[in-house]
């Protein structure tokens, strides 16, 4: 951003903060030109800079890759809710058309009455924030989700437009970015959901094909039927046996469709195909995940959380210990967060060598975590339950 870009940006900001003040039509006409003005600067100076990348990557390959890997989206148009003149007290996620508010419960103080009352007073605030600034919620669209074994299931409120209370409706499952999640987070429906989609593609290629070569199944089973099977799986998981071999049994059954390999185990076909089980495909899933967050390279919210005092990662307290310079705590979650990400993704993460986790990118880290676990057990074995 050039000064001149930084400028008009700032202008633009400013005059945006003195309408909310003054709700004057002046004012607002003001910011439409001062953010018309910023919008023209900053794609110039884009524009600029980046003739001046392609430029230099005439002759340093590296200068373009290192600019896509540097870009962030900023926004800073409209304060953040969580400003301290917003009162807003629980963590809160926004998004275009969705947003989510977070009610957490100090463990040290189990019986202790539940904060639901400040959770009432910020969506209270939160709905009149959303009306002042034209964006109006349907309450009757709403949902509370109550997770944890000792929950009191409290009820929550908002104001509908003839300004009588409507109670939100409660739900023990919702679909959130294309995964269910429920109130246990076993993610159990959303599994049998997904292996329900990947065997009705199954079925479709199987009547539409009478004979498929190795070739033709990969490319069609890699692009149709496995990304239901691993989509978000750094989220959901399994815990329980029942979903792995669920998850399983859909590419047992579909290995069988290539031709001259019905009859061998399933094992021996994996190794024919030149495909790994389904379980070895989300462990290293959660080491490169891990490996993004522990580096960097993805946005995470280092702070502590406000009710139990504990970060999402925490390194190991012990590091004279054989391993890696970025071992990490594991940690005990009783109840629903048993199986969660840094639960279970910890353990496989600390057994990694020096070599492999201090990779300087992820291509470098995935292909070491190729050679590190050519050997694991499962990566081709697996043992199911029925």
């Amino acid at each position: 951003m050039t000064r001149t870009a930084y400028q008009k940006t700032k202008r633009k900001r400013n005059l945006w903060i003195r309408y909310l003040n003054t709700k004057d039509n002046s004012d607002y006409q003001q910011y439409i030109k001062a953010r018309n003005e910023a919008t023209h600067a900053n794609r110039r100076a884009r524009r600029d800079f980046e003739s001046k990348i392609a430029q230099e990557s005439r002759h340093n390959t590296k200068t373009f890759w290192n600019y896509v890997s540097s870009r962030r989206v900023v926004k800073g148009s409209i304060p953040d809710l969580q400003d301290p003149q917003d009162n807003l007290h629980n963590p809160t996620l926004m998004y275009a058309d969705d947003t989510k508010m977070f009610s957490l419960k100090k463990q040290r103080l189990i019986m202790d009455p539940p904060n639901t009352t400040t959770l009432q007073q910020d969506l209270t605030r939160f709905q009149s924030w959303a009306n002042n600034m034209g964006i109006k919620l349907n309450p009757t669209k709403c949902k509370t989700m109550h997770i944890g074994r000792s929950n009191p299931l409290q009820e929550y409120t908002m104001l509908l437009d003839d300004n009588t209370q409507h109670h939100i409706m409660t739900t023990t499952e919702e679909k959130d970015l294309g995964v269910i999640v429920d109130s246990g987070l076993t993610f159990s429906k959303h599994i049998q959901t997904q292996v329900n989609k990947a065997n009705s593609v199954l079925g479709a290629i199987k009547h539409t094909f009478k004979a498929l070569d190795p070739t033709a199944f990969l490319s069609l089973y890699k692009s149709l039927v496995r990304p239901n099977l691993d989509y978000a799986s750094v989220i959901w998981s399994p815990k329980l046996k029942r979903d792995k071999d669920a998850l399983e049994y859909v590419q047992r059954r579909a290995t069988r469709l290539v031709t001259g390999l019905s009859g061998k185990s399933y094992e021996e076909r994996l190794l024919t195909l030149e495909l790994t089980t389904l379980e070895f495909r989300r462990q290293r899933a959660d080491m490169i995940q891990m490996f993004k967050l522990v580096h960097g390279l993805e946005e995470l919210n280092p702070a502590p959380c406000s009710e139990c005092g504990r970060m999402i990662i925490q390194p190991a307290l012990n590091v004279n210990n054989r391993g890696h310079d970025f071992k990490l705590q594991i940690q005990h979650e009783p109840g629903p967060r048993d199986n969660s990400f840094t639960r279970h993704a910890t353990k496989n993460w600390n057994r990694l060598t020096q070599d492999t986790v201090s990779a300087n990118c992820v291509n470098i880290f995935k292909n070491r975590l190729t050679k590190e676990w050519k050997n694991k057990p499962e990566r081709y074995h697996y043992r199911f339950s029925y």
